[in-house]
């Protein structure tokens, strides 16, 4: 459902080297379902966020791609995560 697409651009580097800061993104907002290892959209806080969903211990955090724990560390979920939608296409000039 071409309604249901959201397209946008990634703010960033937390999710390298899987997006780049400037990828285009389009998001499915018809799929909100919590799946492990997936990308997503969602709302933190408050923020936009694009982030891997990750289960461990029963509980559900977004991840960034990152190796850089540091400052990228894991967002633990509430409440389903404000999940916006999956990422089903990224645009790069990266190669």
């Amino acid at each position: 459902r071409p309604e249901a697409l959201l397209a946008l651009r990634v703010s960033g580097r937390s999710m390298e080297p899987s997006l780049y800061d400037g990828d285009l993104v389009i998001i499915n907002t018809d799929d909100v379902t919590l799946k492990d290892g997936v990308v997503v959209a969602a709302n933190y806080e408050g923020e936009l966020v694009i982030k891997r969903l990750k289960r461990d211990q029963g509980q559900w955090y977004l991840a960034s791609d990152s190796s850089d724990k540091v400052h990228y560390g894991d967002k633990r979920c509430t409440d389903g995560c404000g999940v916006i939608g999956r990422i089903v296409y990224r645009q790069t000039e990266h190669i």
